[in-house]
């Protein structure tokens, strides 16, 4: 199931479709609040359901995910800054954003088939991505330095 709603519905949706035993492809962001995150993981563990986030950036060729078989969580910016200091651009595998997106549901087609959890759609991903914006946002409001 696809959930495409206002994100303050998301999470509520996600759950009740859980729930009912569907596997969960939700619109990102994965929920407003850290604690809806939280539910929905949690949810998707006990109801032993898929739960992925349609996070379409790992697919851009800016982050060549599948390049990286020894660290898949890891991604290549566009710009790196090699130990030495100097500027390196490494060599895209594709410039066509709409191969992001298909990459992206044929992904999310995959993990429901093969019924084991997508590492790029990882709800626990897309939460613990919100988590560090909160962080960052509390950090840069405070002006204190903030554990993540």
């Amino acid at each position: 199931m696809d959930v495409c709603l206002p994100p303050s519905l998301d999470t509520d949706a996600c759950i009740r479709a859980l729930k009912a035993g569907k596997q969960v492809l939700c619109e990102k962001p994965i929920s407003l609040r850290i604690a809806g995150a939280d539910r929905m993981v949690e949810t998707a563990k006990r109801t032993k359901r898929q739960l992925m986030i349609g996070q379409v950036l790992p697919f851009f060729p800016e982050y060549d995910f599948y390049n990286l078989a020894e660290n898949p969580h890891a991604a290549t910016p566009l710009t790196l800054l090699s130990p030495e200091g100097s500027v390196e651009q490494p060599e895209l595998r594709s410039t066509d954003p709409l191969g992001a997106f298909v990459a992206e549901l044929q992904e999310a087609a995959l993990t429901v088939e093969c019924g084991e959890p997508s590492l790029l759609l990882n709800g626990v991903l897309a939460r613990d991505a919100l988590l560090i914006c909160c962080r960052q946002s509390e950090s840069v409001r405070t002006g204190q330095v903030v554990n993540i």
